[in-house]
C-alpha cells in the first residue's frame, strides 16, 4: 500500500510538472515572447555578430542636478517618440532594427 502511494504521488508530480511546462511554452508562443529570445537555436550564427549598442548610463551616485534632470527628460522623450512611432500590434515591432540589435555591422 505504501509503495502505491509513493508512485501515485510521483505519476501526479510529473502530470503536474509537463502540464505546467506546457502552459508555460504556450504562453512564450502566445506573447511573441520568442521573438526576443537571443538563445533560441535559429540565432545560433547570428549570435556572433551581435554588437551592442553603446549608450550614455547615468551614474546611481552621482547628484541631481538641473542638468541631470534635463538629460533625463530628453533622453525619456526621445525614447517616447521612438516607441509611439511603432505600431505594437505589427509583426515588425518586434524585429530586430526596432529593438536596437544590431547583427553583422
Amino acid at each position: 500500500m505504501k509503495n502505491n502511494k509513493f508512485l501515485i504521488f510521483i505519476i501526479l508530480v510529473l502530470i503536474i510538472t509537463f502540464g505546467l511546462a506546457a502552459i508555460s511554452m504556450n504562453l512564450y508562443y502566445q506573447n511573441d515572447a520568442f521573438r526576443t529570445d537571443l538563445s533560441a537555436p535559429r540565432y545560433r550564427d547570428l549570435r556572433k555578430d551581435i554588437k551592442r549598442q553603446k549608450t550614455e548610463a547615468i551614474s546611481p551616485n552621482g547628484e541631481v542636478d538641473q542638468k541631470l534632470l534635463d538629460t533625463v527628460v530628453k533622453k525619456m522623450k526621445q525614447y517616447s517618440i521612438d516607441i509611439s512611432s511603432e505600431n505594437i500590434f505589427n509583426e515588425e515591432a518586434l524585429s530586430d532594427e526596432t529593438l536596437g540589435i544590431e547583427v553583422g555591422k
